[in-house]
């Protein structure tokens, strides 16, 4: 878990060396999001978090110009979070930054490490995931 948690914290702190003013709490919503819009409801749930919490987290993307809200084609009464622009740029800067941090892991540590690693780590998430 430590490792984990300096792995992401390195990983927020060179988004914001890349102009991205992001908190881990922020970041922590980008792989649940949809390119074409996820709900609110969907999104806390996947993210394991209330819906209040994502709901604050996702005002203050939309205020920084990550996300926007829009209507839903099949639901006029509910709304899409959308990544915007910026916020395909976030995602790809960080995609790229995950990979360089990986890099210098790799380089650290070893290819065969980091793939024992890796598998390990999968067979982990195939028991604990639903």
């Amino acid at each position: 878990m430590r490792a984990a948690r300096l792995f992401n914290e390195r990983a927020v702190d060179r988004l914001r060396e890349n102009g991205h003013p992001l908190r881990g709490a922020h970041v922590r919503l980008f792989p649940f999001l949809d390119f074409d819009g996820t709900r609110l409801t969907d999104l806390a749930a996947k993210a394991g978090i209330t819906k209040q919490s994502a709901q604050l987290l996702i005002d203050e993307m939309v205020d920084g110009g990550y996300l926007k809200r829009q209507p839903d084609p099949e639901d006029g009464r509910a709304k899409l979070i959308v990544l915007t622009p910026k916020g395909l740029r976030g995602v790809a800067d960080g995609i790229r930054i995950l990979a360089s941090i990986e890099a210098e892991m790799r380089e650290a540590v070893g290819s065969r490490k980091m793939a024992a690693l890796a598998g390990s780590l999968d067979a982990m998430l195939e028991i604990l995931e639903p």
